[in-house]
């Protein structure tokens, strides 16, 4: 019987993979929306905070374009994008990049983000030795099912959740800490 159970988890290891749910919109595409409340902070300041939030967002092309704003309708887009590795015999090794969409909404008292448009780029090693993207060869990150690389592909979803949940985290805080910096300047009288 004990044979058995080790040949069906060899046999069988992705009934025992954990699925990575991602947010996605009615089209069914992954899709992180929200909005953050800043009430007590100008408009014009907000814009400011965002715009330099959204600039320092890493990409891993230096050929991305640039920080679009526009500052009448108050939108800021950009792309943004990170590694995704394999385990390697002793090291990681890249296996891709994840290229996303970012566009922020800055309104009155409150701003909304969206994190949208997710493509798995394949990188493999160039003839000098250096990881570059293959051409023409990606995936949504919305496809369920990696022919030979589930729990890999598992994983790359789970790291897309993290980044984005740090962007999200970080712009509360961006949120946060400009009222907590308003409140301490006048607790001290100064301003």
């Amino acid at each position: 019987m004990k044979a058995f159970h080790i040949i069906f988890l060899f046999i069988f290891p992705s009934f025992f993979l954990q699925e990575q749910t991602l947010p996605k919109n009615q089209v069914g595409m992954v899709h992180f929306e929200g909005s953050i409340e800043a009430s007590d902070i100008d408009e014009d300041e907000m814009m400011k905070k965002v715009v330099s939030y959204v600039s320092t967002i890493k990409k891993v092309s230096k050929y991305r374009p640039e920080v679009a704003v526009n500052y009448q309708n108050g939108q800021v887009v950009n792309k943004g994008s990170f590694y995704v590795y394999t385990q390697g015999l002793i090291t990681r090794q890249i296996h891709g990049e994840i290229i996303y969409s970012i566009k922020l909404d800055v309104n009155e008292g409150a701003f909304t983000y969206s994190f949208s448009d997710f493509v798995f780029q394949y990188y493999q090693r160039n003839r000098y030795g250096k990881y570059a993207p293959i051409r023409g060869k990606t995936k949504r990150l919305e496809e369920e099912r990696f022919v030979g690389m589930q729990r890999i592909w598992e994983n790359h979803k789970l790291t897309t959740k993290n980044v984005i949940e740090a962007h999200i985290s970080a712009l509360e805080s961006l949120a946060k800490s400009t009222e907590v910096k308003e409140n301490a300047t006048t607790v001290n009288g100064k301003k």
